[in-house]
């Protein structure tokens, strides 16, 4: 579990941090920031933040708005000494809120409840399509191309989103995910929707094809190689 306190009061940061080392087995990943620009500026990808809602700089509210431009899926837990914000963090959809001081009994309570909502729901990646926001299961993205002055998004259920984004932006927000690869310029694939490899081109499930870039050709046949025994092992 990824987990992130940003919190701009080190007393408090430090004692949420000392409570969640305690209570969470390893492998445990906890990043600690002073501001939420700190935070954001980081572009690291987390399953569990806790954020104040009152800092200096950037508010707690702000952040997470920000914050779910480019993760739907992460979960957020604010921080704060009343629940007078709780109608201005609505849009942002938290996770839940803590009252300072945390309460130990209180914070076991919503550890349990975060591990069983990261276990049952899929990360969703926002796309913009037209002038509106649309979010998709990772799982059921196939593969993305870069046309033109848009992006092509393929899914699984053979529909195609045309999105008005830069490959590189979306590519960026899958970076943590190790089944997609980038096997030629502007064209990202799910490893999992591989038909077959022949170490030269890859065939989708649909019957799409996509050479590998020549440049890379041997880094990416071993990507795709460790992933797909991984896989097998039930590691991925």
């Amino acid at each position: 579990m990824r987990v992130a306190i940003v919190d701009d009061l080190q007393t408090d940061s430090a004692a949420l941090y000392g409570m969640l080392n305690a209570r969470i087995p390893s492998p445990l990943s906890v990043d600690v920031y002073d501001s939420g620009e700190r935070f954001l500026s980081s572009e690291r990808k987390y399953d569990l933040v806790f954020l104040d809602i009152v800092m200096r700089g950037l508010n707690g509210i702000e952040t997470a708005r920000r914050l779910r431009e480019l993760d739907m899926r992460c979960l957020i837990v604010f921080l704060t000494t009343s629940n007078e914000y709780a109608w201005d963090a609505f849009p942002v959809h938290p996770f839940d809120y803590l009252l300072k001081p945390v309460d130990e009994t209180r914070l076991e309570q919503l550890l349990c409840e975060a591990k069983r909502a990261l276990k049952n729901t899929e990360r969703v990646l926002p796309l913009k399509v037209g002038r509106q926001t649309e979010t998709v299961g990772i799982s059921t993205i196939s593969y993305i191309c870069a046309q033109d002055h848009h992006v092509c998004v393929t899914l699984t259920q053979k529909r195609e989103l045309k999105c008005f984004m830069k490959f590189g932006e979306i590519h960026t927000m899958l970076r943590d995910e190790p089944r997609f690869l980038a096997c030629n310029r502007g064209v990202l694939i799910n490893m999992d929707e591989v038909r077959s490899f022949d170490g030269e081109c890859f065939v989708m499930n649909d019957a799409q094809r996509f050479p590998v870039r020549q440049s890379e050709k041997t880094q990416i046949r071993e990507r795709f190689y460790a992933y797909m025994f991984r896989k097998a092992r039930g590691v991925e």
